[in-house]
């Protein structure tokens, strides 16, 4: 490459203008490195996998953030609209009660509402431990980025420290050492977050079949109470 750019002014494959403002550029492991450059090489690609493995983990650990996030935005929706359904329902409860005169149907709705105030406390609790869960998860989440950010200044350090830029090959090691411990790391707390993750899927399926079941058996109760407004619903033939 060299002895053509002594004659020539442009790539022989692209035909691309070669300038001082756009100069060309020599590609790791290409044949115009020097013969004992391979140690060079080697831990330039070592040090740039390591670097994608690295920026990998850390996208996931955002994604599952993220996640996590969403998630927990879900929950505290879910169950405020739960709080509210069952509140709706209580009162539903309550004046058909009154209208009623018969003691049975009275006694059925204490019933109903000794179950749904049973019902909401479970989920209260539970969603109390999930929300605890996550306060955990969020915690980890910080000191993983505070090691993260703690080694990117130890890589910083160790590149200006005259004992390893005189050996790229010793700088390399240490920081593939180091680097290693941090994915070993980061696996666990994937780990953890796809455990909080599958809880935190288990806790809104129950709590959305709690609310289909509620729903259903209130309606059922409303039309078996009020036999009259089942009549008006059926159309004229």
């Amino acid at each position: 490459m060299d002895m053509w750019l002594r004659s020539h002014a442009f790539c022989p494959t692209c035909r691309t203008s070669i300038t001082a403002e756009k100069p060309c550029k020599k590609i790791i492991g290409s044949i115009d490195l020097p013969v004992n450059s391979d140690a060079v090489t080697r831990a330039e690609l070592r040090r740039t996998r390591l670097d994608l493995i690295r920026r990998e983990y850390e996208d996931e650990l955002k994604s599952l953030q993220n996640t996590v996030d969403r998630l927990k935005s879900e929950n505290k929706q879910l169950h405020e609209k739960m709080i509210e359904r069952e509140r709706t329902m209580a009162s539903m409860d309550f004046t058909s009660r009154y209208r009623n005169n018969d003691d049975v149907a009275g006694k059925l709705d204490i019933d109903m509402l000794v179950k749904l105030t049973t019902r909401l406390q479970e989920a209260s609790h539970t969603y109390e431990n999930l929300r605890g869960d996550m306060d955990k998860i969020k915690e980890d989440n910080k000191r993983l980025q505070e090691e993260n950010r703690n080694l990117a200044r130890e890589n910083s350090r160790l590149k200006d420290d005259p004992k390893f830029s005189k050996s790229p090959q010793r700088y390399s090691h240490y920081t593939m050492a180091g680097l290693q411990t941090k994915v070993g790391q980061y696996e666990r707390e994937v780990q953890q977050l796809r455990r909080a993750l599958l809880r935190s899927d288990n806790y809104i399926e129950d709590l959305s079949n709690k609310l289909e079941v509620t729903t259903g058996s209130q309606y059922l109760r409303r039309r078996e109470s009020t036999p009259g407004l089942a009549r008006c619903q059926v159309p004229a033939q």
